[in-house]
């Protein structure tokens, strides 16, 4: 019982972490964080998410995928610079939500350490581009920036910091450790169709090509056709539910001191 404990708090410091910060900024300023609607909304996208992820994996796909990059030569190099192209053409989040997955279901060694490198990569490369982060597209709309000169700004940054990773990808080691005699399932190509298809949708629901009001109806799709999908990770999705009510408090607690653009600069990037 003590070592299960002891691994939960372990395995979930995350977790326990964020909401001691929100549980002690509610205290402090006597108030429980609110959610608004705005707040719900990329929680309700993420759940989704989580649910047709799960989905693609039920199906063996994303196992067949990290079963063929295992066996690739240069695998770090590589997801660094699919990341960082990708993230520039459909956005940070469609990028992380696309390779993560694939990354997680890798039986390498340095595995956590590809996870962080692809996730960094991704929000250099998003940063490149007017519409690779909703920052950026703020900025670019608000002020009528001017593509190519948005571009020559931020080029030297980002592609400073891709050298920086890249020669960080080379002392990752990525050695296979899936023993010789596991087997790896057959796809279920249905599934596999099926789930590729809602993936597809909720990835343009995120660029905002389709309406919103379709993920209630993929989600009681999924729920008659595979309830097995909805096993996903609760505790993460109330980690990020938690991170939003400790943002809303800690926006609160410092815009009673703004007094300085470093205070804006520090609230900004909440």
């Amino acid at each position: 019982m003590k070592n299960n404990f002891i691994n939960f708090i372990a395995r979930e410091w995350l977790f326990l972490l964020s909401l001691c910060g929100l549980l002690f900024s509610s205290y402090y300023l006597h108030a429980f964080a609110t959610f608004s609607q705005a707040d719900l909304i990329p929680i309700f996208l993420l759940f989704t998410l989580f649910v047709v992820i799960k989905g693609l994996e039920n199906s063996h796909l994303l196992l067949q995928v990290s079963s063929f990059l295992e066996k690739s030569k240069f695998l770090p190099q590589k997801l660094l610079f699919i990341s960082f192209f990708l993230s520039m053409l459909i956005s940070i989040d469609v990028a992380i939500i696309t390779l993560l997955p694939i990354v997680l279901s890798l039986k390498i060694k340095q595995r956590d350490k590809l996870v962080i490198l692809v996730a960094l990569t991704a929000h250099i490369g998003a940063a490149l581009t007017p519409f690779g982060t909703p920052q950026n597209l703020f900025i670019y709309s608000y002020y009528s920036l001017n593509t190519y000169e948005f571009i020559k700004i931020i080029a030297p940054f980002s592609f400073a910091m891709l050298a920086l990773f890249f020669i960080v990808s080379l002392f990752i080691k990525t050695t296979s450790i899936r023993k010789k005699e596991e087997s790896i399932a057959n796809i279920n190509k249905p599934l596999a169709y099926i789930y590729l298809t809602l993936f597809l949708t909720v990835v343009l629901i995120i660029l905002h090509i389709l309406p919103l009001n379709l993920l209630p109806w993929i989600l009681l799709f999924i729920f008659f056709f595979d309830i097995k999908s909805f096993k996903v990770d609760y505790l993460l999705l109330f980690t990020f539910i938690i991170f939003i009510g400790l943002t809303a408090n800690i926006k609160q607690m410092l815009g009673t001191t703004i007094e300085h653009p470093t205070h804006i600069f520090i609230l900004s990037s909440f």
